[in-house]
C-alpha cells in the first residue's frame, strides 16, 4: 500500500469521499492535526469520520483532537480488534 501524505489527504478526501480516514499525527508534510482541522473546515469533507493514529496517548492531546472532530483515536502499538470495531462504525457497507 501507498503512503500518502497530508496535502494528498486533502484532495484526495474531497475527490473520493472516502467512507473513513486513518490519519496518522506525524506526517512529513503537514501536521496531522492541521489536516483535521482542514477536512472538518470543508463541506465536502467535513462528514467524513477520521479515526487519528498515534503514539501519544496523553488524554489532553485525545480530548484536544476529539473535540476538533475526530471520530476515534487510536494509540499505536495498535491493538487491531480496537481498529476494527471502529471501522465497523464507521463504514458503511452496501
Amino acid at each position: 500500500m501507498k503512503s500518502i501524505f497530508g496535502r494528498q489527504t486533502l484532495e484526495l478526501a474531497k475527490e473520493c469521499k472516502p467512507d473513513v480516514i486513518l490519519l496518522d499525527l506525524n506526517l512529513p508534510d503537514m501536521k496531522g492535526d492541521d489536516i483535521l482541522d482542514e477536512l472538518m473546515a470543508d463541506e465536502d469533507t467535513k462528514s467524513i469520520p477520521v479515526i487519528i493514529i498515534s503514539a501519544d496517548a496523553m488524554p489532553f492531546h485525545i480530548n484536544k483532537l476529539m473535540e476538533r472532530g475526530a471520530s476515534d483515536y487510536l494509540t499505536k502499538p495498535l491493538d487491531m480488534f480496537q481498529l476494527l470495531r471502529s471501522f465497523d462504525e464507521y463504514i458503511r457497507l452496501e
